[in-house]
């Protein structure tokens, strides 16, 4: 079970930065993805594996700098313990400068 998707610029062209990173929080799980480092999600690809089994529960989502500063607001998504939906695909699209 995880939450992926990539991180696009403002064209819509892959953001593949290694001075970002995709942060994924809930549930006492605290974890982050660099674009680019799962091309099977597309050039700028991320993921996030939350575990073996598939659980309901909510996650924190949001874009951060290297260093921690947020870039985008915190999106809330949820998961659910059914097998068939144990993939979350969220991309971010670069609505300013960094």
């Amino acid at each position: 079970m995880g939450i992926a998707g990539q991180v696009l610029n403002r064209n819509g062209d892959p953001l593949a930065d290694s001075n970002l990173r995709v942060h994924v929080w809930g549930g006492g799980f605290d974890g982050q993805s660099t674009p680019g480092q799962y091309p099977a999600y597309g050039p700028a690809g991320w993921e996030v594996y939350l575990g073996h089994h598939d659980q309901e529960e909510e996650w924190n989502v949001q874009v951060i700098r290297a260093d921690g500063t947020p870039l985008s607001p915190v999106y809330k998504v949820k998961t659910t313990s059914d097998c068939n939906s144990n993939l979350v695909l969220i991309n971010f699209r670069q609505n300013r400068g960094y």
